[in-house]
């Protein structure tokens, strides 16, 4: 369970952010269906993407990629 705290900001447990690999700067798609909240981890070629939209960090983007070379 969570909950919705100020500015709507709803916190994730750190067992599941440590389970699904979640850090700070990370990108989720959000969707609504069926009257449920789905949150889906964005792929790396997504990121890079969003960062060329300008909706994510670009630097947090190269040092991902870096990583994963």
């Amino acid at each position: 369970m969570v909950k919705v705290h100020g500015e709507s900001i709803v916190v994730l447990p750190k067992s599941i952010r440590d389970t699904l690999g979640i850090t700070e700067g990370v990108l989720l798609k959000v969707r609504i269906g069926a009257g449920k909240l789905f949150l889906k981890l964005l792929e790396l070629r997504q990121r890079i993407w969003s960062c060329v939209k300008g909706l994510g960090s670009v630097e947090e983007t190269e040092l991902e990629i870096d990583r994963e070379e």
